[in-house]
Order: C-alpha cells, then sequence, then structure tokens
C-alpha cells in the first residue's frame, strides 16, 4: 500500500478498462467529469453513490447525487443511488477500483489536498466489488469494509498504545462512539491525546467537553480527513467518522505500521494541527455554549 497524489488516480482513470467507484456525496469536479470520460470512451464504468446522505430524503445532497448519477448514466455507464441497488445498504465509503487496483480515499474526492491511499491487493478488490455488488465482503487482515469494524480497528490500535507516547485523532464528525470511550481511558491513565474535529453538533460538543476535562487536547479545523496516529509508528486511515455506528453502513478504514505512510499522516495531522483553533471549556455549568479561541 502506499499514498498516492490525485495525478496517479487520474492516469488510472484515463487508461483503466473496468472502473468502479462509490461516493458518499459526488459532486461536479475533477472525480466526476474523470467517470463520466472513461465511460464515453468505452471503459466499462460501475458507480454507486448514497441516495440519502446526512438521512435527508430528497434534500441538497441528494440532488447532486442525483444529478451525478443521470450524468454518469447518459454517459454509457452504470450508476445507480443505493436505494437503486438491490441488496445494497447505506454508503459512505469513498473508493475506486480501476482494473483490480483500489484508490482509497478518506474524503469524496475533493478538489484540494487529499491523502489516497492505494492498494493493489486482491482481497481489498473483491472486497470493494463485493460491497457494490451487496454481498458480504471476504475477510482481509488490515482492511475493513463497515463502519462498525473499521472505528473498532481504530481503537484496537489506540488501545495498543503504551503509557507516556502520544496518540493523535482527527475525525470530521466526533460522537460518544467507541472512539470517544478509548480517547478518555488513555487519557485518564496520562497518554498524551490530541484530537481534531471538523463540524461540531451539539452532541459532539457535550462529548468534546468530557473529553478536555479529561485532558485531551482538541482542536476545531476543516480538516475532515479521519485518520490517527500512535506514537509516530502505527496509523489508521478510512472513510469512516469516530461517531456511533448507527446502521453499520458501508465504510472503509485501514491500519497500518509501513513507515511511509506513518510518517507522511503525522506530518499532515501536525500541520493541520498548527492552523487549527483551539477548543475551551465553556465556564460555569456544561450546557453553556462552547468557546472557540487560538
Amino acid at each position: 500500500i502506499s499514498l498516492v497524489a490525485k495525478s496517479e488516480v487520474l492516469g488510472a482513470l484515463r487508461h483503466a478498462r473496468s472502473i468502479i467507484a462509490t461516493a458518499y456525496v459526488l459532486r461536479p469536479g475533477w472525480m466526476l467529469y474523470a467517470l463520466e470520460a472513461a465511460a464515453r470512451r468505452g471503459a466499462a464504468v460501475r458507480v454507486l453513490v448514497e441516495g440519502s446522505p446526512n438521512r435527508e430524503g430528497h434534500g441538497g445532497l441528494a440532488r447532486v447525487n442525483a444529478r451525478a448519477v443521470a450524468v454518469l448514466k447518459a454517459a454509457g455507464a452504470q450508476a445507480c443511488l443505493t436505494q437503486e441497488a438491490p441488496g445494497s445498504c447505506a454508503v459512505h465509503m469513498k473508493a475506486l477500483d480501476c482494473d483490480g487496483i483500489a484508490y482509497l480515499d478518506d474524503r469524496n474526492f475533493p478538489e484540494g489536498a487529499d491523502s489516497i491511499v492505494r492498494d493493489d491487493s486482491r482481497s481489498v478488490d473483491r472486497a470493494i466489488v463485493a460491497a457494490v455488488d451487496g454481498r458480504p465482503e471476504p475477510r482481509t487482515r488490515n482492511f475493513w469494509l463497515h463502519k462498525g469494524a473499521a472505528t473498532a480497528a481504530e481503537v484496537r490500535m489506540l488501545d495498543a498504545a503504551p503509557p507516556g507516547v502520544q496518540a493523535e485523532v482527527a475525525t470530521e464528525t466526533f460522537g460518544f462512539s467507541q472512539t470517544y470511550a478509548e480517547l478518555l481511558r488513555l487519557a485518564q491513565r496520562g497518554t498524551q491525546c490530541r484530537l481534531m474535529v471538523s463540524v461540531v453538533t451539539p452532541q459532539c460538543r457535550r462529548a468534546l467537553q468530557k473529553l478536555a476535562a479529561a485532558g485531551v487536547q482538541i482542536r476545531i479545523a476543516p480538516f475532515n480527513e479521519k485518520m490517527a496516529v500512535v506514537d509516530g509508528k502505527a496509523a489508521w486511515i478510512g472513510s469512516a467518522n469516530a461517531t456511533h455506528p448507527y446502521g453499520d453502513c458501508v465504510d472503509w478504514g485501514l491500519s497500518t505500521r509501513k513507515g511511509s505512510i506513518v510518517r507522511a499522516l503525522a506530518s499532515r495531522f501536525a500541520q493541520e494541527w498548527i492552523a487549527a483553533v483551539r477548543f475551551l471549556q465553556p465556564a460555569g455549568k456544561p450546557k453553556a455554549r462552547a468557546r472557540y479561541g487560538r
């Protein structure tokens, strides 16, 4: 496995004969345009997109995905929303399979900087195909394709952190989840924990307040990648947020001790941490609104 640039993914899309893609939200942009171009040149393109992002029914993001599916169908791709796919459950996974090579994104293939994992293993390829087909995915050693299993793998890696080291977690959304309980436990035993969150909902704020009171360092940043690094020696990356796995949707997670990947993710976390805004405990009662400052 390796971290790759967006240019490599675009190159794979330009030349692949068989392409499978999944996304939670597929906005107009480089990924949608590349999939459309691949379908028009005659590649076999299959795309599965979440039909009700944020459980909003026919809201704005659902309309974005419906338009993307219509564009791909017009280009000759086999594209559908999750509710149209037999046996398919909710999909939060952002993944691409080009001729058996997997490209895994922890976001939604955005225009800006991104961490994309390339995995050439046959087991990951089979798992992605099975997810799109609505079949149980085959077992893999360090790769998981449902939110419950993916976040449990993140927690196991954090749990193995020895006292006195540093544990770092980044997530788009956060709540009273397995990851919350693990960070609380680590902080209480003296592990230095740093948590970076992008979207702060009321439930998220309550969870952050409790962690901050336990000694977890918390910052807020528009860094909506999902990753964890322990002691600069082990890393987890995935598309699964550190929230409760309601419905246990299709979501990917990967654990690794490969030095080049661990160092790259640790460096990315450090860069965003410096620019992030510190989460401050509200004064007085826990129900008070949280304040944010540098």
